[in-house]
């Protein structure tokens, strides 16, 4: 899809916004940020989501695609891949 993607987050304990920058650190950064990229996104209408997401080549199993489970050709979630370590 080749999306430009900006992440930012906000730590409610300390107050303050960050962004995980091009040179992909994380950087505090102004709200004023944020809320310029806003204003300046470029929204698109997607008629059909599907069309953007196979959910069958993420969510993968033993018994649906044993081919790519052998392979190692699959997707894991953080708590499967700590549980894929701690099982080796």
């Amino acid at each position: 899809m080749k999306k430009k993607i900006i992440n930012f987050t906000y730590v409610s304990n300390v107050g303050k916004q960050y962004i995980f920058n091009e040179e992909e650190e994380i950087e505090e950064t102004a709200f004023n940020a944020l809320i310029g990229e806003l204003w300046n996104q470029q929204l698109e209408y997607i008629e059909d989501v599907h069309q953007l997401f196979n959910p069958t080549r993420y969510l993968d199993s033993p018994f649906n695609q044993p081919e790519a489970f052998i392979e190692g050709n699959y997707f894991l979630t953080d708590h499967q891949n700590i549980k894929k370590e701690h099982s080796c």
